[in-house]
């Protein structure tokens, strides 16, 4: 929830920059006089709003969410949004592809997690997940290689418990997959 001007608004997307979103969607709104949205289709608007993979909890014991943090703009969105869950310990599963800034996403989860599984993207422009470790070596979080991303998966959920939290990031490749196998496996 948030107030802008003197209107209460209330998101259904996590993370202090979706609200910075919000505030770009209003006045985008406004600026459009021609459109003709009420105030109650505004509100009802943002509060229904929904991103599939993105900061999107898919699962409660332990927490799972699914977040396609694949550029260092994303992954700092990510950690900033991670603050507000207090899940212990936290696994994260991660992919990337190789045209992406990984270092840079690597450096910010510094001092955040508890593990980071690194695993391979499904997709030519993938980055083995045995690379990925090594690249994570030397931060300030345990690395683990698990170049299949659905054991990768597996071993985080083991790793969290029922009190943690299983964050999948990176990649929209990765969380396509694995939001799809996460879904399948809980019907």
């Amino acid at each position: 929830r948030f107030y802008y001007g003197e209107q209460l608004y209330q998101l259904s997307l996590p993370g202090e920059h979706q609200i910075a979103n919000a505030v770009t969607a209003i006045e985008a709104i406004r600026a459009c006089r021609s459109l003709p949205v009420s105030q109650q289709q505004l509100e009802r608007g943002l509060a229904g709003t929904y991103f599939p993979a993105r900061m999107e909890r898919l699962r409660e014991h332990p927490l799972v969410v699914v977040d396609g943090a694949h550029n260092p703009g994303g992954m700092q969105a990510f950690v900033q949004a991670l603050k507000l869950y207090q899940n212990s310990p936290k696994a994260v599963v991660l992919g990337v592809v190789r045209d992406k800034d990984y270092q840079r996403e690597l450096d910010l989860l510094d001092g955040k997690i508890d593990l980071l599984i690194a695993t391979s993207v499904q997709n030519k422009r993938g980055l083995a997940g045995e690379s990925l470790a090594r690249f994570a070596a030397g931060h300030q979080y345990p690395v683990q290689a698990e170049p299949d991303p659905f054991k990768a998966y597996q071993t985080a959920l083991a790793f969290a418990g029922e009190r943690g939290g299983v964050f999948v990031v990176g990649s929209l490749y990765l969380a396509s997959d694995l939001r799809k196998f996460i879904l399948d496996a809980d019907k």
